[in-house]
């Protein structure tokens, strides 16, 4: 054997040597990627009613949102008018402060300034009978 047929046989057996690593290496990788299919596959198993679950949910919330919403609003809606109201009886209380109760203040005084007079009439006079009584001359008879 010459020293080019001991090359050509090295040179088949490293091929022969690394044809089976890359078939060992091949066989690895297909059974990775089957373990890799069952993954998926079991993933989108139990992704999807998850993912439909929680678009269930989802609208739900959203249902619940519009109606926060509405609740809002007519909270809103209501405080105005309370406000509203608020601002009116301030405006009611005001006028029937001007129409009303400074007159009867006035009234009231009026009156017990005229009660007072009347008053101080009555004991005058009273006081002047009293002595129109005892300066009048006595009958005898």
């Amino acid at each position: 054997m010459t020293a080019g047929d001991l090359a050509a046989v090295v040179v088949v057996i490293a091929s022969v040597a690394a044809v089976c690593a890359l078939l060992v290496t091949l066989w690895a990788l297909l059974r990775i990627v089957e373990e890799m299919r069952s993954s998926v596959t079991q993933l989108r198993d139990e992704a999807l009613p998850a993912v439909q679950e929680l678009r269930r949910v989802v609208g739900v919330v959203d249902d619940d949102l519009v109606r926060v919403e509405g609740l809002l609003d007519s909270a809103e809606a209501v405080a105005d008018r309370a406000e509203s109201a608020a601002e009116t009886a301030n405006s009611v209380s005001r006028l029937v402060r001007v129409v009303a109760v400074a007159p009867a203040v006035r009234s009231v005084a009026a009156f017990r300034g005229i009660g007072r007079g009347v008053r101080r009439l009555t004991r005058r006079r009273k006081a002047e009978n009293e002595l129109d009584t005892t300066e009048r001359p006595r009958l005898v008879a």
